[in-house]
């Protein structure tokens, strides 16, 4: 897949240390707005059932809720589009979900990202503070390398 959009494989058993389908409750995820006016829908992660609009999916992975930014629709009196806004920087938080005792640990997730090149939008994993994946940014003011994963999760 290359940089842009890069695959992974592993050979072995793989331990399931947490696991959430987000069906029950919101897992204890926290979300908040880190940077930028803070008006209607700035922070606009959601814990719900994607609407399929602004390029979301209309499903979920399994069952029938998610995390993601803006799922559309009506929300206590106001309407998403499936959106996220410009000039907003927020962030969802998992909660501490403990390794101790592992040597190696895999992140596995299933996702549907959208985002304009790593020049103008930026959409990071941390662990622990320390970014363990970005979206590609160009290195010129080329800006046109987009990242629209091409693999949907199965359904």
């Amino acid at each position: 897949g290359g940089e842009i959009n890069p695959y992974s494989f592993y050979v072995g058993e793989l331990e399931e240390l947490y696991c959430n389908d987000f069906e029950e409750d919101d897992g204890g995820f926290e979300h908040r707005l880190l940077s930028g006016e803070n008006q209607e829908g700035a922070d606009d992660w959601m814990w719900g059932s994607p609407m399929g609009i602004g390029g979301d999916p209309s499903v979920a992975s399994s069952g029938e809720k998610i995390w993601g930014n803006d799922l559309g629709g009506e929300i206590n009196g106001s309407t998403y589009n499936g959106e996220y806004q410009n000039d907003k920087h927020n962030r969802l938080s998992s909660p501490t979900i403990s390794v101790s005792g592992f040597r190696k640990t895999v992140l596995v997730y299933d996702r549907w990202l959208q985002v304009e090149d790593g020049f103008y939008d930026q959409a990071r994993i941390l662990n622990n503070g320390e970014e363990i994946w970005t979206n590609h940014a160009t290195t010129q003011n080329i800006g046109n390398e987009h990242h629209q994963d091409q693999q949907p999760y199965p359904l």
